[in-house]
């Protein structure tokens, strides 16, 4: 099992237990790097016996024996390219490069590439001309290491914009309800639905029909609402009690000299090189401006940025709404139990 984009710098074993419900495997992590990208290899002990791995800037490549059925020597590369085209070359070629001398061996690259085959594999009201050559440059990595690109089955897109108007082709490698929503599916893949069809789908897979409580079916609606809420309560309660205790335990210090530098003011040069350390196409927080934003306009905004620091350092305190957030529940099947 090949997991991208996991946002974990580190896994303990019982999370990873958890990801597949079983204790008899193993894997190979290829931790976040500021909570961006990640990826997670996982496979059993009696199907595949690793050999050898190497941890890349976005990829991992895994060497073994495949022992499921008749026995082979594998290799699986587990891919995250990340969001700018010149990056996603570095990639390519760094996998090319490892390909070329492994001609001899199976391999099987798996993950979310960040790119299209073709203009057929996205949708969107304007095509950039640089997506031709980002086509052409992920054609000639796949042609150059050999590799066939297996068929998607199902829908014909993998990736969405929330308002449906660009979709496209990344990641490669109820009978009644659920009937309807495969239709407004297929309808959607060539830019069919209405709105009022977009809302009823939104509707067919977030809806609610019936919750099951100790062996028990119920889809009374309030009864429903009443369960959920209790669960959700119960998830979020203050405990008053105490549950550690730290009597008698001897704890580490710091020096005069690391606590002087932990509470002195920050500089900008800090504050700068974290901004610089962050993907410039991700976003903190929910007003599109993204950190590639904040990087370009940094000598308009920076006196601005620092102040705000300097407020939170003698405060102690962040500004109402300097942090919001929407918490949106996200169904993981069609009929929700």
């Amino acid at each position: 099992m090949c997991i991208q984009e996991t946002k974990c710098s580190v896994f303990n074993k019982e999370s990873v237990f958890l990801l597949w419900d079983s204790n008899e495997i193993e894997w190979v992590e290829n931790g976040a790097s500021n909570n961006v990208g990640g990826l997670i290899t996982i496979w059993r002990k009696n199907c595949f016996q690793m050999s050898r791995f190497l941890n890349g800037r976005n990829f991992t490549i895994i060497e073994g024996l495949w022992k499921n059925g008749i026995e082979v020597f594998v290799t699986i590369v587990n891919v995250y390219c990340p969001g700018s085209l010149g990056d996603r070359k570095v990639v390519w070629e760094e996998i090319s490069k490892y390909r070329s001398l492994q001609l001899s061996k199976a391999w099987c690259v798996v993950g979310d590439f960040n790119s299209i085959r073709s203009r057929e594999e996205m949708k969107s009201l304007m095509f950039v001309s640089d997506y031709h050559r980002e086509i052409d440059g992920f054609n000639a990595f796949i042609e150059e290491t050999e590799l066939v690109d297996i068929p998607l089955t199902g829908r014909k897109f993998t990736w969405y914009k929330p308002n449906g108007l660009v979709k496209s082709r990344i990641d490669r490698v109820g009978e009644g309800l659920l009937r309807r929503i495969r239709e407004l599916d297929a309808k959607d893949d060539d830019f069919d639905l209405n709105e009022q069809e977009r809302e009823e789908r939104r509707r067919a897979k977030n809806e609610i029909h019936g919750v099951l409580e100790n062996g028990q079916w119920c889809e009374n609606k309030e009864e429903i609402k009443d369960k959920v809420k209790d669960f959700f309560e119960a998830r979020f309660v203050d405990n008053e009690e105490l549950l550690v205790k730290l009597d008698n335990v001897c704890f580490n210090t710091i020096s005069e000299e690391d606590n002087q530098m932990l509470v002195e003011a920050f500089s900008e040069e800090e504050i700068k090189e974290a901004v610089w350390s962050c993907e410039s196409s991700k976003s903190p927080g929910p007003n599109g401006f993204n950190i590639g934003f904040i990087k370009f306009c940094w000598e308009f905004i920076r006196v601005d940025i620092m102040a705000t620091v300097k407020d939170f350092e003698l405060s102690g305190k962040w500004h109402r709404g300097s942090n919001v957030s929407f918490l949106c529940l996200i169904p993981k099947n069609d009929n929700l139990q």
